[in-house]
Formats: C-alpha cells, structure tokens, sequence
C-alpha cells in the first residue's frame, strides 16, 4: 500500500514540476520570438516648460528596399505594418527610458526605412497651458536586412523643438538605428 501511495504521490510530483517548467518556458519564450520592434526614445529641446508631451500613435510600419517615398507620406501596399504595443509615447518619459511601441514579424530582407505616425500630441506647459503642437513626422531613412532568425531591435529618436511660428513646438523624427538583439 505505501510503496503504490508513494509511486502515485512521485508521478503527482513530477506532473506538477513538469508542468511548471513547460509554463514557465512557454512564457519566457513569448517574448523571444523573432522579429522587428520598434523603440523610442526623445530629445526635448527647450523642455524646461514642457510637463507633458504625448505622442498619441496612429500606426508604425517598415518599408522593403526599392520603394519610393511620396511627399505626401502616404503608406502604400508594400509597407509592412507592426502590431501596436502602446498607443500613447510620454515623450517626456522617454527622454530617459525607451519604450517599446510596436513590433511585428515581418518578411525576411532589406528595408529602407519606419513610418511612425500620430493621430495627435497632447502638450502641457509647467503653468498648465495647453501647447500647440505641430507634426512633422515623417518616413525616416534606418537600412537594414531581417532575415527571421532573431529580434531586431529599431531605436527611433523623436525630437520637440521650440518653434516661432503658430506653434509652440515641432514634433518629428530625428534619427533611427537599427541592431540585431
């Protein structure tokens, strides 16, 4: 009687360790699929006014090698969307913390460049003062080849810079860079 009492508590034992650690990798594993992500950090110039500046996301894509870029901005077919992580940057935040905004498994190849657009921004000054802000995003030149056998990791820099016309700042994309995780 002990010794089958003892083989069924050992398979309980082992049925619940084994489960555990199938969990346990399946969840460590969610976030180590391959693919393209999408961080943001930003420069905010003249920001010792600034109490919020937020970048209200409208999407985010990447476009292969080849295409062209039409002055209005349009997305066409072959841009390849990434699926939306947050749909709200703190701009002011990422001033010292990336955020990951987007990621997406895209083809295997070359690309020329990331398309981050707004549907808004929502700015504050230190006196409570709604800012005016003025988009200039735009698709930003980052070369790079994915070929799908890990994370490639796309650091966009977005910059705010004080203006003099209608708007209190400008809002576009500075610099990105592209490296393998």
């Amino acid at each position: 009687y002990h010794g089958e009492r003892h083989r069924r508590m050992s398979r309980g034992i082992l049925y619940r360790v084994a489960l555990a650690l199938s969990l346990t990798f399946s969840i460590m594993s969610c976030g180590s699929q391959p693919g393209v992500e999408l961080w943001v950090t930003s420069e905010l110039r003249d920001a010792l006014s600034i109490t919020k500046l937020d970048f209200s996301v409208r999407d985010a894509q990447v476009q292969p090698s080849g295409f062209e870029v039409f002055a209005d901005h349009r997305v066409t077919d072959e841009w390849e969307q990434l699926e939306l992580l947050t749909d709200t940057i703190d701009l002011v935040e990422a001033q010292s913390q990336a955020v990951l905004v987007a990621r997406g498994d895209v083809a295997t190849g070359a690309y020329d460049r990331i398309f981050l657009r707004p549907t808004d921004f929502d700015g504050v000054d230190e006196n409570g003062a709604e800012l005016s802000i003025k988009n200039v995003m735009e698709p930003t030149v980052v070369s790079f080849s994915y070929d799908g056998s890990g994370t490639l990791q796309i650091v966009l820099e977005i910059i705010a810079i004080a203006t003099r016309g209608d708007e209190d700042y400008s809002v576009f994309a500075k610099r990105a860079e592209a490296q393998l995780e």
